[in-house]
């Protein structure tokens, strides 16, 4: 008989192609970008789908201007030179089109020697948000938790839309 996973989130019920705020957990963890392409903009939309492809996994992450911005501030204008860096990555809440939803943003990267400041907007509002230089490998939780919580960063990503407890095996 199969594992039952209780879900406590409705973006684990219906999982779709993209890494998503959920599915990180509360916790920062690092990607390797595998790859950087576009997509026809999706029904009702203008701009294009950027998309990154995670090494080693079958889910993509959607990037949006602002986590665009800190990429290219901390790796060069070209996205194809983004392949092959680390990212370490977060879930939040940000306001979008007048919602608060949830969202992922990038804390920095193993890969940069310093700060790196980047200039994006908060609505209409300018603001400068600080990448930095990012450790290793394990997933630290955002609020909470200590060392008994703590899970590498490839089970993190790896369990994808299940929705287990820090520590449960998958």
């Amino acid at each position: 008989m199969s594992e039952k996973i209780r879900p406590t989130s409705f973006d684990v019920l219906f999982p779709g192609r993209f890494i998503d705020a959920p599915m990180l957990k509360d916790r920062t963890v690092t990607i390797s970008i595998a790859g950087v392409y576009q997509e026809e903009p999706p029904s009702g939309q203008k701009e294009p789908l950027n998309v990154i492809e995670i090494e080693g996994r079958d889910k993509e992450w959607s990037i949006n201007k602002t986590n665009s911005r800190c990429l290219r501030a901390m790796f060069g204008d070209n996205p194809q030179e983004w392949v092959g860096r680390r990212v370490a990555i977060f879930p939040t809440t940000c306001e979008s089109f007048g919602e608060i939803e949830d969202c992922i943003r990038i804390e920095g990267s193993p890969d940069i020697d310093k700060p790196v400041k980047v200039k994006t907007y908060k609505g209409r509002k300018k603001v400068t948000l600080t990448m930095k230089k990012t450790g290793g490998a394990t997933g630290k939780p955002k609020t909470g938790g200590g060392a008994e919580n703590e899970q590498s960063n490839e089970q993190y990503v790896q369990q994808g839309p299940q929705d287990r407890e820090p520590g449960e095996e998958g």
